[in-house]
């Protein structure tokens, strides 16, 4: 029995330690082999080079990078970014909101939660728009 290893556009992963190591190899695999990449990491401005390269190489692959630059061992931010993301999704897939209204509730959401930017520039700039 052959089991492929390719993902679909609608398959995200979410990767602990996505900016050097380990995490980083994983996700830039995962996201060659067709998987969009959420990555974690903890990181200083000096180590940031590498972050952006890694998220590069993601995207250069083809496959959609959110990175968040967090405390993932924190539990109370670990909760709130985990909720957030939850709920940009709730706007953009579940709500019953046009895709214009969305983007709207996403905006304001973003304000208190930075971690859900990534996604309102995504969905923002694609010029093909999204399956809902």
């Amino acid at each position: 029995m052959h089991v492929s290893h390719h993902f679909g556009k609608n398959d995200w992963a979410l990767v602990l330690g996505a900016s050097s190591g380990f995490g980083g190899a994983t996700a830039v695999e995962l996201a060659r082999r067709g998987m969009s990449i959420f990555g974690v990491h903890f990181d200083r401005a000096a180590t940031m080079p590498n972050v952006e390269r890694i998220v590069g190489d993601i995207r250069a692959s083809g496959a959609a990078a959110h990175f968040f630059n967090i405390n993932a061992s924190d539990p109370a931010k670990r909760t709130s970014t985990i909720a957030a993301i939850k709920k940009a999704y709730k706007f953009l897939y579940r709500s019953g909101l046009s895709l214009e209204e969305a983007k709207r509730q996403l905006a304001e959401l973003a304000v208190s939660h930075p971690e859900v930017k990534p996604l309102l520039d995504f969905v923002g700039s694609s010029e093909r728009g999204i399956i809902r």
